[in-house]
């Protein structure tokens, strides 16, 4: 069995400036209600990771790779697909360093 990557540099890329433009679209809209969505680490992190999950589901298949995100709590973040039946799952994590250094 193959275990080559599936994420390569131009998918992350993508997926990532995707990330960004969503995260400042949210801290703009935050910004007119006087919140500041920074500041709140593990909220932030919760909104992105859907995010990161259906964008990097999204940069996989526009590179020809069949895959799917759900965002449901139990399922995989990312189901790669062979012949329309799951075959292998990407696990996402989304982590932000903390003022205190963490």
């Amino acid at each position: 069995m193959s275990f080559s990557p599936v994420i390569n540099h131009e998918v992350a890329v993508n997926a990532i400036r995707r990330m960004i433009g969503y995260n400042n679209d949210l801290t703009n809209t935050m910004s007119k209600y006087n919140i500041n969505f920074g500041d709140n680490v593990c909220r932030r992190n919760a909104i992105l990771s859907e995010a990161q999950e259906r964008f990097f589901a999204e940069e996989l298949v526009a590179h020809g790779i069949s895959a799917t995100s759900d965002g449901h709590v139990g399922q995989a973040d990312i189901v790669l697909l062979k012949n329309d039946k799951p075959y292998r799952e990407i696990e996402c994590k989304l982590t932000s360093e903390k003022s205190g250094g963490g």
